[in-house]
């Protein structure tokens, strides 16, 4: 089957590519994609973000979905997390490792109902689609890489939730934290989530390419400044969240790593437990 990954000796642009361009944004090539490091200033984007409300295009991040009657099975194969204990609309945090217990990658699990999907790190997208493929089972699961067909825009600051109810024209006062639900905007069902990278509240929304310049448009109407790569890295850090190929790599296990509240107990059913439990005795 053909990988859905694009043509991987070119970097790839998001749908937000010529807006970004248009805002006078410093591109550089992140893991494969042309992205904004900053527009103006990292510092003002990093303020604007801890006193009010940042926009992030984060649509180079990796998104999988797994459906069929095994898709649960096969990622409670794979991720530290508990899956078997999520509810409908929960999102959990977890990781990915190989067999030495090493981190193969930090993802978001969301259970959707009669399906799953999973956001990786850009820099790992073709890694962690060839591991979950290579044991993926012929009838039960199947595994669809919606990357690019779909732009993913991250809302955060402290007015990030009154401004996204006031675009989506829906009430997100019982959402909480690590929760996800599907809404329709502008005519078009949409995924939407109240996760973030920042350390503030927000909301990440997913939504098919052709409707993201609506999105920035709204955005745009609300005077909501974009921020870039930068003052991402310096939100993420300021809040102790890792990234990975800085804080996390194949050779730092989730205990060494800090993240031990990410990995189920018992150390057993997932790829790389055997490793981590040795680790412990």
């Amino acid at each position: 089957m053909d990988l859905p990954f694009g043509n991987w000796g070119m970097a790839l642009n998001t749908p937000l590519f010529e807006l970004h361009q248009s805002l006078g944004g410093r591109m550089v090539d992140f893991a494969g994609w042309q992205m904004p490091v900053q527009y103006k200033s990292i510092v003002e984007e990093h303020l604007a973000v801890r006193a009010s409300v940042g926009a992030f295009d984060i649509s180079h991040m990796g998104r999988f979905r797994l459906y069929g009657p095994g898709a649960q099975a096969h990622l409670a194969h794979f991720v530290t997390c508990s899956v078997a204990t999520m509810i409908q609309g929960q999102v959990k945090y977890g990781l990915i490792l190989n067999e030495q217990g090493g981190t193969c990658d930090d993802v978001l699990v969301y259970h959707l109902g009669d399906h799953w999907a999973l956001v990786v790190n850009a820099s790992n997208r073709q890694k962690i689609w060839t591991l979950i493929l290579a044991s993926l089972p012929e009838t039960e699961v199947r595994l669809v890489d919606e990357t690019l067909e779909t732009a993913m825009v991250a809302i955060q600051g402290p007015n990030a939730i009154a401004l996204c109810q006031d675009i989506a024209n829906t009430n997100f006062s019982n959402m909480g934290n690590y929760s996800a639900q599907n809404l329709t905007y502008r005519g078009c069902e949409i995924l939407v989530s109240r996760t973030g990278y920042t350390g503030e509240d927000g909301m990440e929304w997913s939504v098919p390419s052709y409707l993201v310049d609506r999105l920035a448009k709204d955005l745009e109407t609300h005077r909501v400044p974009w921020c870039g790569l930068g003052c991402r890295d310096t939100l993420r850090l300021e809040a102790g969240m890792p990234l990975y190929g800085h804080e996390l790599d194949e050779a730092i296990d989730p205990l060494q790593a800090g993240l031990g509240f990410a990995v189920r107990k018992p150390l057993e059913g997932f790829v790389g437990a055997g490793a981590l439990a040795s680790r412990m005795m």
